[in-house]
This record gives C-alpha cells, sequence and structure tokens, in this order.
C-alpha cells in the first residue's frame, strides 16, 4: 500500500513532511482537506499546503498526534489546546489531560 505524502510549508519557511493518511486519522480538518479536489501540478511533486504554525508547533502537534508520553511544559500544553482546537484534534486535548490528571 502507498501512502501519499504532503508538505507543511510553516510559517518560519519550514518544510514538514508528514503522511496524509496519518494527518487525517488524528484531524477531522485534515480529513475533509484531504477529500476536497486538489489543483495538480503536472507532475509527481509532493503536494504541498502552506500553514500559519511554526516547524516547533507543527512538530509538536505531530508529537501528539502520535500519543507521546512525556511532560510538556505549560507553554507546550498551550500549543497542543490550540492545535487541537484549530484542527479538530481530539488526540492532543487527550495528550494534555494525562499529564494534568
Amino acid at each position: 500500500m502507498t501512502t501519499a505524502m504532503i508538505n507543511l510549508l510553516t510559517s518560519d519557511e519550514k518544510v514538514v513532511s508528514v503522511d496524509t493518511a496519518f494527518l487525517s486519522i488524528h484531524s477531522i480538518v485534515f480529513k475533509e482537506m484531504f477529500l476536497l479536489p486538489q489543483a495538480s501540478d503536472n507532475d509527481d511533486s509532493t503536494a504541498h499546503c502552506t500553514i500559519s504554525e511554526s516547524e516547533k508547533d507543527i512538530n509538536l502537534m505531530i508529537e501528539g498526534m502520535k500519543g507521546t508520553v512525556r511532560d510538556y511544559n505549560p507553554e507546550e500544553m498551550k500549543v497542543l489546546i490550540r492545535l487541537g482546537d484549530k484542527y479538530d484534534c481530539p488526540g492532543l486535548f487527550t495528550a494534555c489531560r494525562v499529564q494534568l490528571w
């Protein structure tokens, strides 16, 4: 089975490559976005999506989506909650709840 990758272009002009299936499983927003018809660039390059988050925040979001258990500092928890709300990712709230309880 082949999976499609997408390059997330961050606000600090970095590229984070992520599997679209992974994002779709963890985020209703990404899932619905990937269901929309996408413009074709007529080449085999990886699709891309510009986002307003930094590379650091997106990597933290991906870590939370993977269910990584660690002690998040208060600033990281704010980021996880904000992105969990923005991208409709219930798992990000769970990552924070585990630490708070």
